[in-house]
């Protein structure tokens, strides 16, 4: 089981192999998020709820699939065919309203994920949402700063497995908006960094909607 969590916490970490831009069929992308480190992430609107695809360098890093509520479902990382997928039967998530209304939210759920080594290993998922009091405005948009916890059970036996994510978040009501910033992942006396901090939204119809790179943090050494 310590194989499994190294090679989970390798697989998320690890550099980005080059993807094309696609869409999952029966998204509409609906906001660009422009970030700092060469990153943009694209929201979609698929059926009911929410994909969102990120980019470091012009090349896919990963996909978080979201509920109606933006409750996290899936996530897919592009660079190492890591999976993850989460049973929405197993108990419940996050609700952005909830959210946005009280200033926390939690989710409790079951999954499994798989890798290029390990096939459909159960994982435990906890999550737990806290807004602040402070604001930041992205292109006209007032985005309220909040900080995500995630918590990713490997083996319920074996607490020193876990992997511990906390994330800034940005959340708005009035768009029925959320994405992340930067996050610091610690698994087993690691810790793992990323930094994306927004800067700019870019919608439909507005110059640059729809692209993979951005104007900050590119080229830079």
């Amino acid at each position: 089981m310590k194989r499994i969590a190294t090679v989970l916490f390798a697989l998320i970490a690890g550099a980005p192999a080059m993807a094309d831009v696609s869409f999952p069929e029966g998204c509409v992308p609906i906001a660009n998020v422009l970030k700092t480190n060469c990153t943009a992430t694209i929201v979609m609107r698929c059926g009911s709820g929410f994909t969102e695809d990120t980019y470091t360098n012009g090349t896919r890093v990963d996909r978080h699939i979201f509920g109606h509520g933006w409750d996290l479902r899936g996530y897919v990382s592009e660079a190492n065919s890591f999976t993850a997928s989460i049973d929405t039967t197993s108990g419940h998530g996050m609700t952005l309203e909830e959210l946005a209304e009280t200033g926390t939210a939690t989710g409790k759920r079951k999954g499994t994920f798989k890798t290029r080594v390990v096939r459909d290993r159960p994982i435990g998922v906890e999550n737990t949402f806290t807004l602040s009091d402070e604001t930041v405005t992205l292109s006209g948009v007032e985005m309220r700063k909040g900080v995500a916890k995630r918590l990713f059970i490997v083996n319920p036996n074996n607490r020193d497995l876990d992997s511990v994510w906390e994330i800034e978040i940005f959340v708005s009501k009035e768009k029925n908006l959320f994405f992340e910033g930067r996050s610091t992942q610690r698994m087993m006396g690691r810790v793992g960094m990323r930094e994306q901090d927004p800067k700019e939204i870019v919608f439909p119809g507005d110059d640059g909607f729809g692209s993979v790179t951005s104007p900050y943090g590119c080229g830079e050494q």
